[in-house]
């Protein structure tokens, strides 16, 4: 009987030793799994900052344009009330009003800003023009806002 039981241990030692191996195995591809879970998580919550970075780059950069607008708004109108501009010839003055339009044209161009669109202007023309033809694009008079064939708001110049 002892071999019979020496036998049995063995067997069962062996079986033991299949099942915990089995156990490690499984072990292994559950930790592998884990990993690889994480590594998605690390690529999602990457992602997901840089549409967070974007949001707030859009943010800022409409910030921005609402400044840069009432700066030029402010900027024209200081212009027109200084003494030098009242004295000045109507070229002169045209000049300088252009002068501060295209400063702050290029910083609205360094940002990506569109020209913004005069206070009231659009309800006052009835709404924004959406040329569909060249020559309905070459009638509109220059300041005019209208909507591209893309649908983005800009101003004749």
């Amino acid at each position: 009987m002892g071999m019979l039981e020496s036998g049995d241990k063995a067997r069962r030692s062996k079986s033991a030793a299949a099942a915990e191996a089995s156990r490690h195995k499984d072990d292994i591809a559950v930790k592998r799994e884990q990993i690889e879970a994480t590594r998605e998580l690390r690529r999602e919550t990457i992602k997901l900052k840089a549409q967070v970075d974007e949001i707030a780059n859009r943010t800022r950069i409409g910030n921005l344009e609402a400044v840069l607008m009432e700066g030029e708004r402010k900027a024209i109108d200081d212009l027109r009330n200084s003494q030098p501009y009242m004295l000045a010839t109507e070229a002169e003055q045209k000049r300088a009003e252009d002068e501060i339009r295209r400063t702050y044209a290029a910083k609205r161009s360094q940002y990506q800003i569109d020209a913004p669109e005069a206070p009231g202007e659009a309800a006052a023309s009835g709404g924004i023009k959406s040329p569909k033809t060249r020559e309905e694009y070459d009638a509109l008079p220059s300041g005019t806002v209208f909507r591209d064939p893309k649908g983005v708001e800009r101003r004749k110049p």
